[in-house]
């Protein structure tokens, strides 16, 4: 597996920081202003009235499922300006309604080239925009304004589990709340798993540890993002690593690969996919577990991550078992019937929704959440299988 050197480590250090500046002056002001409507399964409410513990209605931006998640936490913000966004539900290229917020806020566009969450102060007339029951709207225009010199505006916003996600004004657009995992990346690291990136497990440098300790003290003191959310935050940061930092949830050729012999390493925690007499690979037997199979119940779910974020809950699971061994709800060994080498099997607490029994179907159907991974493990880093399940 691909090792950290020295020069990468300290372009990840600065890099890291420098984001970390940016970061800062980019997440404090995602707010709305008050009486801005949010969607919540009792109907809309304003957004100012929202109350950790309530529930609102959330899109998840991996497989699109649309369902109530919890609010963690509220927050209160006073900016200098603010921007104005007219909004056209029925097409006639005239604002149904006027939404107010900051120009950071991110909405979600359906324009083509553009696809994906986009800050409110460059959204353009025309833009697409996704609203919560399916249907599309457009931007017709928006105005900036700013606060009178030594005056600011106060807006509102909260952090939703999960999905970090939720709908605003009339129409239920589609925006991103203030905190969590930054747009679609939903990896955790800690400590342990940043080491696990300079290569080995090896104890990182000084410089390392400094900026880690860092970012999380600045954190804490000059951002909203609540405690159980600051390894989302690095987490992150990380998304988009210097060249030659392999990113998790990434395959590699393994040294063994050859085009009848077809083994893939991960690129980050060395577990290994080789030949499978069902499917050709363990990469597609596991992928079979993140397609919908309704009629499949009990401990063997299926993931909610779809076809490329799987790896990253693999990779994840396995990084969390070797950094928080109270993580491991149940580790039992054998001898693997295929090498005749120790099999291990790990079921790890993930501490999130990672799937469903049936996938979709089982979940508008109602059927369990799985928080936990199942993973089958032969001579120590061949995985056999991996599955999300709802109990040991």
């Amino acid at each position: 597996r691909p090792v950290m050197q020295a020069p990468a480590r300290q372009t990840l250090c600065s890099r890291l920081r420098d984001k970390l500046k940016a970061f800062r002056e980019w997440i404090d002001p995602w707010c709305f202003v008050a009486g801005t409507l949010v969607a919540t399964p009792a109907g809309a409410v304003p957004i100012e009235s929202v109350r950790a513990g309530d529930l609102v209605w959330s899109r998840d931006p991996d497989t699109f499922l649309t369902e109530p998640r919890p609010v963690r936490e509220t927050y209160v913000s006073h900016p200098a300006e603010w921007f104005h966004v007219g909004v056209d539900r029925d097409g006639d290229h005239r604002a149904d309604e006027t939404i107010s917020g900051t120009g950071s806020h991110p909405w979600y566009v359906l324009t083509p080239g553009r696809v994906g969450f986009v800050p409110a102060r460059e959204l353009q007339a025309g833009d697409i925009l996704s609203l919560r029951d399916g249907t599309r709207a457009w931007v017709t225009d928006k105005t900036r304004e700013v606060a009178p010199p030594g005056q600011t505006f106060t807006t509102y916003n909260f952090a939703v589990a999960d999905h970090h996600t939720y709908f605003a004004g009339q129409g239920g657009v589609w925006v991103h709340n203030v905190c969590g995992k930054l747009l679609d990346e939903y990896t955790v690291f800690h400590k342990a798993k940043l080491d696990e990136l300079t290569g080995g497990g090896a104890p990182a440098p000084a410089q390392w540890d400094e900026a880690f300790d860092s970012i999380l003290q600045k954190l804490k003191a000059d951002s909203r993002v609540p405690e159980n959310e600051y390894g989302d935050v690095i987490g992150s940061l990380l998304t988009n690593p210097p060249v030659g930092i392999p990113r998790i949830g990434t395959l590699v050729k393994s040294p063994t690969f050859t085009n009848t012999n077809k083994v893939w390493d991960s690129a980050v925690t060395g577990l290994r996919y080789g030949p499978d007499k069902n499917y050709g690979n363990r990469v597609k037997h596991v992928l079979r577990h993140a397609e919908d199979q309704p009629n499949r119940k009990g401990k063997h779910g299926v993931f909610d991550a779809g076809p490329k974020g799987f790896l990253k809950v693999v990779d994840e699971g396995w990084l969390l078992k070797q950094s928080d061994p109270s993580s491991i709800l149940k580790h039992t060994t054998g001898v693997s019937p295929i090498t005749g080498g120790p099999r291990e099997v790990f079921v790890i607490e993930m501490g999130r929704r990672i799937g469903f029994e049936g996938g979709k179907a089982g979940a508008q159907a109602g059927l369990p959440t799985a928080t936990k991974l199942r993973l089958i493990i032969d001579d120590g880093k061949d995985v056999l299988s991996a599955f999300p399940t709802v109990s040991p």
